[in-house]
């Protein structure tokens, strides 16, 4: 018997988001506390929560990616993220995703339990991630990202924004 794929074309697929980050854009840092230490329990309810209200995947992030977020290093991303990922494998029964731009967090993520990669550079800020997501045999979803989050609300106007982020990827060679 085939699997159920993670985003099937007969529904829309509801992604809940728990972030482990201090300076989160979507929930503002609800799940850390003091210097950024991740209140493992609070995250785990939350998620519960979100299943229970239909989520059918959580994405987890470790690095914040709002507009004018300066990037972490790898070691701390992973560390944010890495036991939150292995307690969600034990206590949810949805695939869970790993939100990164970086193929040592999300190689370190997908063997804590992943199955989603999702990368909101599309693959520019470190190439190697689509290796680590074929070798795992884990979705790859693909953002699009003007410059980084430190810059990104530098140019925010589109005239046609899906026809300026093919010329975008046409002219990275994507």
């Amino acid at each position: 018997m085939a699997a159920t794929p993670i985003f099937p074309p007969d529904r829309v697929t509801i992604v809940g988001v728990v972030n482990a980050t201090p300076d989160s854009f979507s929930d503002g840092g609800r799940f850390t506390r003091g210097a950024g230490e991740l209140d493992l329990a609070a995250a785990l309810a939350a998620a519960r929560s979100l299943v229970a209200a239909g989520a059918h995947v959580i994405d987890v992030g470790g690095e914040s990616t709002r507009p004018g977020a300066h990037e972490v290093p790898e070691a701390l991303e992973i560390a944010r993220t890495r036991p939150l990922l292995e307690a969600l494998a034990k206590a949810v029964d949805v695939p869970l995703s790993i939100d990164t731009r970086k193929a040592a967090v999300a190689e370190a993520a997908l063997d804590a339990g992943a199955a989603v990669v999702n990368d909101v550079s599309g693959l520019r800020r470190d190439p190697a991630l689509a290796g680590v997501a074929a070798r795992a045999g884990a979705t790859l979803i693909l953002g699009h990202l003007r410059g980084e989050p430190e810059t990104m609300q530098h140019e925010v106007a589109f005239a046609d924004v899906l026809d300026e982020i093919l010329d975008a990827e046409r002219k990275a060679g994507a």
